[in-house]
């Protein structure tokens, strides 16, 4: 019979939440690869000891996440097909992630909720938006689109924008992030009225979690309005409204009597779904202020009122006003 002597049992494993010093890089194709051989994939068993292995996973871990929904009718990763004409990394989410991450990519981790594709078309095998049901061929011109059988044309625990929205918070993010992962969100037009509702039934959970919220929208906040207390106060001080206005993006504007929080413009002045590739590097400063300011929060103004309004529902603010 042996007796491990006290003293000489094995350190508990640890490892860098550095990707680099974990030996492995992001590619150009945004795959994770090992860096002494960047044609090979994630490595678990490094290990015959499974504490070890897990140790190593769980720094893969990220601890910042933004968060991306975007309008239920757009396709997955498309802001606009309006501006993919002109360059395909604004009217796409890839300039959006690139920028997110930025150089380091070690740290920040970008999830983009699919609020569009809910249908699953069983005879391509994948997931589309209605405007994409709607077009898929038919037998005749004159006939109707196909009907929606709702058991096998729907996705399980996604059947509507809100489900997803809840399927993103309650199975995805826990599984891919630490539990003390500080999460941003950022909520484009109707996506963000989804994303505001469920974080305002939900706060009790996601207090702590959630530090900073962002929408992009129109002139007329498409949510409800923000009304539990505990929420509202978050919304209050680390939320900001990027707005469709003609002033230049950024410009502070009239309106936090109607969405509850500062709003500026996007420097957008048609289109709800090009304000958010206009505005989203203002967007991410934002982000990185709230994580980098500890106790960080937006001061509420009472602005003096230009005479002169840029469009029916926001009047731009005099410099001194901005608010901080």
């Amino acid at each position: 019979m042996f007796r491990r002597l006290s003293g000489t049992e094995p350190e508990d494993p640890t490892f860098p939440a550095d990707l680099e010093q974990l030996g492995y890089c992001i590619n150009e194709a945004d795959q994770v690869r090992q860096l002494k051989d960047p044609t090979k994939a994630f490595h678990f068993w490094i290990s015959k000891n499974e504490r070890v292995n897990e140790a190593q996973r769980e720094a893969f871990n990220t601890e910042r996440v933004i968060v991306l929904f975007g309008e239920t009718h757009q396709d997955h990763g498309i802001f606009a097909w309006r501006l993919i004409e002109e360059n395909v990394s604004s009217g796409t989410i890839i300039g959006f992630v690139k920028d997110a991450q930025g150089e380091s990519r070690d740290n920040i981790a970008v999830v983009i909720a699919n609020m569009g594709q809910l249908l699953w078309y069983r005879g391509g095998g994948r997931a589309v938006t209605l405007q994409t049901w709607n077009a898929l061929p038919r037998a005749k011109g004159t006939d109707p689109p196909m009907l929606i059988d709702e058991a096998r044309n729907r996705v399980p625990g996604n059947e509507t924008p809100a489900q997803h929205v809840k399927s993103v918070f309650e199975n995805v993010l826990p599984r891919f992030t630490k539990p003390d992962a500080r999460i941003q969100v950022l909520g484009v037009g109707d996506g963000a009225a989804e994303v505001v509702a469920y974080l305002e039934d939900t706060w009790e959970e996601w207090a702590g979690k959630v530090t900073a919220i962002a929408v992009t929208s129109g002139p007329v906040w498409t949510g409800r309005d923000v009304e539990k207390k505990n929420f509202k106060t978050f919304w209050g001080q680390r939320a900001r409204a990027y707005v469709v206005s003609s002033e230049p993006v950024e410009t502070p504007l009239t309106g936090r009597e109607d969405f509850g929080c500062n709003v500026y413009s996007a420097g957008e002045d048609a289109h709800v779904e090009c304000t958010t590739p206009k505005a989203y590097q203002n967007i991410l400063r934002f982000f990185k202020l709230v994580q980098e300011v500890p106790g960080y929060r937006e001061l509420e103004a009472a602005p003096r009122l230009e005479p002169t309004a840029t469009d029916a529902n926001f009047r731009v603010i005099h410099e001194d006003q901005i608010w901080s």
